[in-house]
C-alpha cells in the first residue's frame, strides 16, 4: 500500500530521507557519534519506508561483497563462544552491529544520482574533515602558545 505525506510520494520520501540521512552520516563521522546513530536510524527508516523488504533481504544475500561484511560479523558473535567475559563480548557485538546493517541498507537501497552522491562526498564531508581539522590545529596552536605562556611566566 502507496501513501502520500506532504505531498510527496512513498518513493520519493524514501529516497529524501535517504539522501539526507547520508549528509548527516557524512557530517558526523568525524564529528559525533551521536549524531551518526541518528543519520544511521534515518536510513535504516528511509530502507523500511522503502518497502519490499523481502526482495532487498534476497539481494543481500545473493551479493558475495555483502556476505563478506555478514561473515566478518558472525565471526565476532561466533567468538563469543571463547571468551571468558560475555558481557563484554555482548557489548562488543552491539557496538559493530552498524556493521551488519550499513552494508545491508546501502547495498540493498538504489543508489544515490552520481550528482547527490558528488554533492555529499565533495561538499559535505570533505569540508567538514576540513573544519575538523582546522578546529583541531587551532586548538593546538593555542595549546602550545598557553604552555609557552606559561613557561615564560614561570606560573
Amino acid at each position: 500500500m502507496r501513501f502520500m505525506v506532504f505531498g510527496l510520494s512513498q518513493d520519493r520520501l524514501s529516497r529524501d530521507i535517504y539522501f539526507y540521512g547520508m549528509v548527516l552520516l557524512a557530517i558526523s563521522l568525524p564529528l559525533s557519534n551521536f549524531t551518526m546513530s541518528i543519520a544511521q536510524f534515518m536510513i535504516a527508516g528511509s530502507w523500511l519506508l522503502g518497502g519490499n523488504i523481502p526482495e532487498k533481504l534476497k539481494r543481500f544475500f545473493t551479493s558475495p561483497i555483502t556476505l563478506l561484511f555478514l561473515a566478518v560479523y558472525l565471526m565476532h558473535v561466533i567468538g563469543l563462544l571463547w571468551t571468558d567475559d560475555l558481557s563484554s563480548g555482548w557489548r562488543d557485538v552491539r557496538i559493530k552491529l552498524p556493521l551488519l546493517l550499513l552494508p545491508l541498507v546501502l547495498s540493498t537501497s538504489p543508489p544515490l544520482p552520481m550528482i547527490r552522491f558528488e554533492w555529499v562526498l565533495r561538499k559535505v564531508y570533505i569540508i567538514t574533515g576540513q573544519v575538523v581539522n582546522q578546529m583541531t590545529g587551532v586548538d593546538t596552536k593555542m595549546q602550545q602558545l598557553l604552555n609557552g605562556l606559561l613557561i615564560v611566566t614561570g606560573k
